[in-house]
């Protein structure tokens, strides 16, 4: 049979191997009689990818100028012997076989696969029209066989999503009322985490913590010993970076790739796919899971390395418990001196003290409807959610000597608040603290 090689140099792999993953579904478009017809291969060079630096050079490039000064650098990097003699070797085989040079990003002009198309092209390499271009990806017309794992709040809607893009998932939760939930739309469930994972591409975990996340992948859950080399993890909890890094290195031994890509977004970003992801990770790696967080979510930023994407999150949920417990406190003083919440909350917004809770997420019951305050403070994120995050933010601070009053005060808030009972309501239930009684 005819070899066909698809999304040549992505991943990078972890080491200075060549690895060959078998493509084992026709990617949508593709005729199963042509498939059927063709031994397909991803066939994974990391001589071919850009250094991690050069990688994000080219992705920050703006103006041509930068773009150019990427490509010079990269073609650099191409002429070292190694690589040289891998674009070589590509060359001849691709008289015998259809090589093609996928492409993942927005801009297939400004890829670092068009540079890899133009210097094998110099070197008399025959590369086909490639099914796999952005243009089709990012369409859904690629259809990847994904686990999720954790299906709260969070992850269930972010696993709808995926299913509804195409991707054969298969998700799984310790919760039998989150696998109906999830059944019920239709995406397919698991018995366990372990047969979730059975020949997935990609693994999403989404867990409340650091010890669920470790349990899960290193401890009795064992999971990345399951795994086999070339698996992309995407964990989407949010933890201590340390722990992430830990994951990381144990999946980097096997040939895993892994990145932390906590999200922000909220309950209702996760059902509107409208998440913003915090990726901590090699660029590469992101590239590559970048059309799969696309189908969850809006925004996707390159933090740095593993574990930059969760202390993100944690800067970030530490700002948002603050705000949160400020914002009630200025409604519940307001409404104290008999203003109308709705009013109140009105021109607070459209003043110097807007923010994101009085635009998305008022905590006066009745001020808006969709937020949780107006369901009973139920769903969203929860008050020990908020508490576990706050004393993540406190940890990190400690352990590089920031300081963090408020954010110390505000752990303490709520602290108390969960203490008093209200530990699985939203975290905007936190204006109950405040609100003057009787």
């Amino acid at each position: 049979m005819p070899l066909r090689i698809v999304r040549l140099g992505t991943p990078r792999a972890p080491d200075e191997g060549t690895r060959i993953g078998t493509v084992r579904r026709p990617p949508r478009g593709v005729p199963k009689a042509e498939f059927a017809s063709q031994d397909w291969y991803d066939v994974w060079y990391p001589l071919l990818s850009p250094s991690r630096e050069l990688m994000q050079q080219g992705q920050q490039a703006q103006s041509d100028k930068e773009w150019q000064a990427f490509v010079k650098h990269f073609r650099k990097e191409l002429a070292q012997p190694e690589a040289a003699r891998t674009l070589d070797l590509l060359a001849t085989l691709s008289h015998h076989s259809a090589l093609s040079v996928g492409c993942y990003c927005e801009n297939e002009a400004r890829c670092h696969r068009s540079v890899l198309r133009e210097e094998l092209a110099s070197r008399g390499a025959d590369i086909a029209t490639d099914p796999l271009s952005t243009s089709q990806r990012h369409q859904g017309d690629m259809s990847m066989k994904i686990a999720f794992i954790g299906l709260g709040n969070m992850g269930g809607p972010m696993a709808v999503n995926l299913h509804k893009a195409g991707h054969e998932v298969r998700a799984f939760d310790l919760s039998q009322p989150a696998r109906d939930k999830l059944a019920a739309d239709g995406v397919g469930i698991a018995a366990d985490a372990h047969a979730a994972v059975q020949g997935a591409e990609v693994v999403i975990s989404m867990l409340p913590a650091s010890q669920h996340v470790d349990s899960l992948f290193l401890g009795a859950g064992e999971l990345l010993a399951q795994l086999p080399a070339g698996t992309l993890v995407i964990d989407c909890s949010t933890i201590a970076a340390a722990t992430s890094r830990k994951v990381a290195e144990a999946a980097r031994a096997k040939g895993v790739a892994f990145i932390d890509a906590p999200v922000s977004g909220g309950t209702g970003g996760a059902i509107a796919g409208t998440l913003t992801f915090m990726v901590g990770g090699d660029a590469a790696d992101l590239e590559r899971a970048r059309p799969v967080l696309e189908k969850m979510g809006a925004n996707i930023f390159h933090a740095g390395g593993v574990g930059a994407g969760q202390t993100a999150k944690i800067c970030n949920n530490m700002l948002l418990g603050i705000l949160m417990a400020g914002t009630s406190e200025a409604i519940a003083l307001g409404v104290a001196n008999g203003l109308d919440p709705k009013v109140l909350s009105e021109i607070m917004r459209r003043s110097s003290g807007g923010n994101w809770a009085l635009e998305k997420y008022n905590p006066m019951p009745g001020v808006m409807e969709t937020a949780p305050a107006s369901k009973g403070y139920a769903g969203g994120f929860g008050t020990d959610l908020m508490l576990k995050d706050l004393g993540l933010a406190q940890e990190n601070a400690a352990a590089v000597k920031a300081a963090t009053p408020l954010g110390g005060l505000a752990r303490n808030l709520y602290a108390a608040h969960s203490l008093a009972g209200h530990g699985a309501l939203d975290f905007s239930s936190i204006i109950k603290s405040v609100q003057k009684q009787g």
